[in-house]
């Protein structure tokens, strides 16, 4: 996993999101977001992933910083909260965190 930190052993504080994820995906690591995030599941309810910008068409544009493997514009409309967080795993992607729903 060197590979995906340039050979560094700790990593720096100003790795992008997206930066972080490749590197929790590809060497099978964890560490826990700014702040604590006990409590708290990504927001589906949002239009667009966290720091995406909903355009006049519906459609979502990632910010420049997006190093991830899909289209930079994306619309989902029509997804389920399921659908959000299969494509935000597989696009290095994600949905700012909210209160965790309450078990039914």
């Amino acid at each position: 996993c060197l590979s995906h930190t340039g050979g560094r052993r700790e990593l720096w504080a100003n790795l992008s999101r997206q930066r972080k994820r490749l590197i929790e995906n590809q060497c099978g690591v964890r560490w826990p977001c700014e702040g604590s995030d006990e409590g708290q599941a990504p927001d589906y309810s949002e239009p667009c992933p966290d720091e995406w910008a909903l355009q006049w068409d519906g459609t979502c544009l990632a910010p420049s910083s997006y190093e991830g493997p899909c289209d930079r514009r994306q619309a989902f409309i029509m997804f389920s909260p399921g659908m959000k967080a299969t494509w935000a795993k597989s696009c290095d992607a994600s949905w700012r965190l909210g209160p965790a729903p309450s078990p039914p």
